[in-house]
């Protein structure tokens, strides 16, 4: 390979100008143009013994570097650097250097036109270096290792092959480069020797295939005699293979009746002698196994009643202590239903505050102190009377004064503070995006057995509907709870915020409310969308509002402790009835138990004179059965205390 090229003055190099080294692969060499890339190309067809007119030049001491600055330079000489290398395997992309392979090739032209070659710097022909580049691989008589700028289109214009015999086709010129060329020759010689092997392979094979047919013709004889052959022998074979298995499992059967016989012979000798001992001895046993059987229930008896006993003292304290509960919680109900009652008071009379702060800023518009008020969203529409429960349980923004625009909603709120008048809630129209007319609202598709609440409302201004859609967005009604529950959860995930005709209200974030007593009162039914106030009723109502306030957060404050101890209360209660339940269970089980043992004793007694081995084996079973009993007592006592 090209370890590195030296050139010295040689066109626009100007010097020594060392490239190098070289990649054993690939060198891309790169630069704008005029940079002088193709001089470097030019500079090894300069050293391989190229005419100058291959170097863009008619003469060869026109190689030589001229410049303004350094002009009648004496001569240019160009030296490449040759190694063998070896590839490392060890290592990606890395070789080594066969050790004194290294030589180099010059050629030096002078300012008289003539131009020498060298060999590791010592004069030689033309000829020598070309012979010393051949051993190496590199054949400069045939250049086909060097492709310059205008070859290229050369070369893709040729065709795939060559149609005669002078011309030269990309295959051919491939070859040329690979040196397979000198190979055409043998591969003739042997594709005629394949021809005529092919032909003599048709020739056989035919030989081949009659040969088949006939062997075809006499297979079916023979594979017939050979059939028959088998089945004889398989016939035979069979013939003989049942009856050996006949022989075998008779001889078995007798085996097996002789040992039967012979195990009942012994079985009816122990019988017989059984049968001697038992009719002497077993009414001394039955009598002897009745006295115990008798002792050990009259203790079990004695036991059941001690533990019943037991019981029902445990289970007195525990009545008494439900009956506490149960009054407890009675109170507890009776003060949570005053504390309602006194709720829904409360919240009547702060509607009624919100109605005196409504009539006294209407009245201020009249006198012209204030402008912009419409009224009461909720009287500023209409709904039917079986939605007025609905409505106003899921809609909080019923009560809020609608005024035009937010400076207004201002004016009216430092009215009502100088005047030292009841808070109020405002909705300015202005700071409302109108969405009513979108896509997603005209076309809102409701689910089965719902309806959507903004559906429903009548409003005579119809830029009122934007208010209106503000404070209840896509809140559906249903009939009942059922519907409302599977409407709200579907895939256990909540979609829409729905409400009961009975209040009952079931949340997006999931929570429910509305188990009290349902609100109504707070829409305007059948069209009638005005309000009366008496002006008489307003001096009650200021006095009696600080009052309301303070009721409101008493009983706010005292309702969350009494829920909390009528849910304690509750489960305290629902403890001692599963408590009491269970020992009632275990008492009428030890009841059973006891019925049953008695039962079985008087059976006993009573068939005491007809006893026989049976059931003295019987007997031997009930015993079993009270041990199983004694270790049930003894799992329930456990269990109850």
């Amino acid at each position: 390979m090209i370890d590195r090229i030296t050139l010295e003055n040689f066109k626009s190099f100007y010097g020594k100008q060392k490239i190098g080294p070289l990649h054993k692969c690939f060198t891309a060499i790169v630069g704008p143009n005029g940079s002088g890339k193709s001089n470097l190309i030019e500079s090894l067809l300069f050293v391989f013994g190229k005419k100058a007119k291959q170097m863009r030049f008619d003469r060869l001491q026109q190689l030589i570097h001229s410049s303004g600055k350094h002009q009648n330079l004496e001569k240019a000489s160009v030296k490449i650097k040759f190694h063998d290398i070896y590839d490392d395997y060890a290592m990606k992309n890395t070789y080594i250097i066969v050790p004194g392979s290294n030589f180099k090739v010059s050629r030096t032209v002078y300012k008289d036109g003539s131009s020498k070659y060298f060999i590791n710097g010592n004069d030689c022909e033309y000829e020598q270096m070309t012979e010393l580049l051949k051993q190496k691989g590199i054949d400069l008589n045939h250049d086909r290792f060097l492709i310059l700028q205008g070859e290229v289109e050369q070369i893709s214009l040729m065709p795939p092959k060559a149609q005669k015999k002078d011309e030269v086709g990309l295959l051919e010129y491939l070859e040329d480069i690979i040196g397979t060329i000198k190979y055409i020759k043998e591969i003739d010689e042997i594709e005629k020797l394949q021809q005529d092997g092919q032909e003599n392979r048709q020739s056989k094979m035919l030989d081949l295939f009659r040969t088949n047919d006939l062997l075809k013709k006499v297979q079916k004889q023979k594979d017939t005699a050979f059939k028959f052959l088998n089945i004889e022998r398989e016939f035979y074979l069979l013939k003989n293979i049942v009856i050996q298995i006949e022989i075998r499992e008779k001889s078995k059967e007798i085996q097996k009746l002789g040992d039967q016989l012979k195990t009942l012979k012994n079985k009816c000798q122990k019988q017989k002698e059984e049968k001697k001992k038992i009719k002497l001895n077993y009414q001394d046993v039955v009598k002897l196994e009745l006295n115990i059987f008798e002792s050990s229930l009259q203790e079990m008896t004695q036991n059941l009643k001690k533990e019943r006993e037991d019981i029902m003292q445990i289970l007195m304290p525990l009545q008494f202590q439900r009956q506490e509960k149960q009054t407890i919680l009675r109170d507890r109900q009776s003060e949570i239903y005053i504390i309602e009652s006194n709720q829904l008071k409360l919240e009547s009379e702060y509607q009624r505050e919100q109605r005196e702060v409504l009539f006294k800023l209407l009245e201020a518009q009249k006198r012209g102190r204030l402008s912009g008020i419409l009224g009461r969203l909720g009287d500023l529409g209409s709904i039917d009377k079986m939605y007025e429960v609905a409505i106003t349980t899921s809609c909080g923004k019923l009560d809020h004064i609608v005024v035009l625009r937010f400076d207004q909603a201002e004016e009216c709120m430092r009215y009502l503070r100088n005047n030292k008048i009841a808070k109020g809630k405002f909705m300015p129209l202005d700071q409302i995006k109108d969405i009513t007319n979108s896509k997603e609202v005209v076309n809102y598709i409701c689910p089965p057995k719902a309806k959507r609440l903004y559906d429903l409302i009548k409003v005579q201004n119809k830029d009122l509907r934007k208010a209106f859609y503000s404070a209840l967005k896509d809140t559906l009604v249903t009939q009942n709870f059922d519907d409302a529950i599977e409407i709200a959860y579907q895939q256990n995930e909540i979609h829409n915020r729905v409400v009961t005709l009975q209040g009952q209200l079931i949340k997006q974030s999931g929570s429910m409310n509305g188990d009290g007593n349902p609100k109504q009162g707070g829409m305007s039914l059948n069209d009638q969308q005005a309000c009366q106030y008496k002006e008489e009723d307003s001096i009650k109502i200021e006095n009696e509002i600080e009052e309301l306030n303070g009721q409101i957060r008493e009983a706010k404050e005292l309702k969350p402790q009494l829920q909390n101890d009528y849910n304690k209360l509750q489960s305290e209660i629902r403890q001692s009835d599963i408590q009491i339940e269970t020992n009632m269970i275990y008492l009428d089980q030890l009841n059973l138990h006891k019925q049953d043992q008695e039962r079985r004793l008087q059976q006993l007694k009573g068939q005491l004179e007809f006893v026989d081995l049976q059931q003295f084996m019987k007997i031997q079973d009930n015993q079993n059965q009270i041990q199983i009993f004694n270790d049930q007592l003894d799992e329930l006592k456990y269990q109850i205390d």
